[in-house]
């Protein structure tokens, strides 16, 4: 607001809006199979789809946690039947909460196969950590044992599943958006959108904070761009891209992500909430709030009650 303030002396009205956002992820079950290879990697599949979102690299750092191995052991297969016929999908935030967990309860059974495997190689019923079984003061890797279990058992395989029945969760923040109105034409331009959620666990920041962006820009869209129009006779004025307008990079304003430096986990193996459509919910009211804001600096007190707003629109709420 004092930003708003001091760039308002050289003559720019900036408007600043704030949403403050609830929400309920996280349903259903997800299906984990996991399968130690021959040559000591591991194969996980899931009924889960990857689109952008990235849970095919989440998964692998869930698993690689787990297991406490390096990433590169680990190959992730996604929407193949062949190997995994249960699972809802990717949608409602859900995939790394529910599909995550699956993962470590998969991990987790294979761990205890594993120590028994480890148990006969040493004699002695092991600890594993780092990678290592160790017992009385002897120790074989994960990879060791794995290649043992399959020595000179040519169809043996080395599988387990697991499915993991999730409830809800909540994760919850507070999104901020500034954007620039020029009263001449009535078009407004987001300049920075800032944005502070608890999400539990954060898995790969990188990826949460794309999450965030993206539905931040797919909020901003709703807001100001994206409609569907027809005339008096039902005939759609917005067939195409050429005519409905989707934001781009060139329209997005400045993000700062934030994560809460102190989360509160959920009850689930991941300790996750969700993240995928956090900032669409929290982006749509942030920025029309912020037009509102703007409009208020010209003295104009005026609530606005259809999205997107278009340039036509606030033109006319001008005037």
């Amino acid at each position: 607001k004092r930003w708003a303030d001091e760039e308002a002396k050289r003559g720019r009205i900036i408007g600043v809006g704030f949403s403050v956002y609830v929400e309920i992820t996280t349903f259903g079950y997800e299906t984990a199979i996991l399968r130690a290879e021959r040559d000591g990697n591991f194969t996980l599949f899931t009924a889960l789809t990857p689109h952008g979102q990235g849970v095919a690299t989440a998964l692998a750092q869930v698993l690689a946690d787990e297991l406490e191995v390096p990433m590169e052991k680990i190959k992730v297969y996604w929407g193949d039947t062949a190997y995994v016929s249960d699972g809802i999908g990717t949608m409602g935030s859900r995939s790394i909460t529910a599909g995550g967990s699956a993962v470590i309860l998969a991990a987790r059974r294979l761990k205890e196969e594993l120590v028994k495997a480890a148990e006969k190689l040493l004699g002695c019923r092991p600890e594993y950590g780092g990678g290592i079984f160790q017992c009385g003061g002897k120790s074989v890797t994960i990879e060791e044992v794995v290649k043992a279990v399959y020595r000179g058992k040519a169809n043996a395989q080395l599988a387990v599943g697991a499915i993991y029945h999730a409830d809800a969760t909540f994760p919850f923040g507070v999104h901020v958006a500034a954007v620039e109105l020029d009263p001449e034409t009535g078009f407004v331009r987001p300049l920075l959108y800032k944005s502070y959620d608890d999400v539990g666990v954060v898995v790969n920041p990188l990826l949460a904070a794309g999450q965030t962006i993206g539905g931040a820009l797919q909020g901003i869209a709703q807001a100001l761009y994206e409609e569907a129009v027809y005339d008096e006779s039902g005939n759609l004025l917005t067939p195409n891209l050429a005519f409905y307008y989707v934001p781009t990079a060139a329209e997005a304003p400045r993000y700062e992500v934030y994560f809460a430096d102190e989360p509160h986990p959920s009850r689930h193996p991941t300790g996750t909430k969700g993240i995928g459509e956090a900032a669409t919910i929290a982006s749509t009211p942030a920025v029309v709030m912020a037009v509102e804001d703007a409009i208020r600096r010209l003295k104009l007190g005026i609530r606005i009650d259809k999205t997107p707003i278009t340039p036509e629109d606030v033109w006319r709420l001008l005037r």
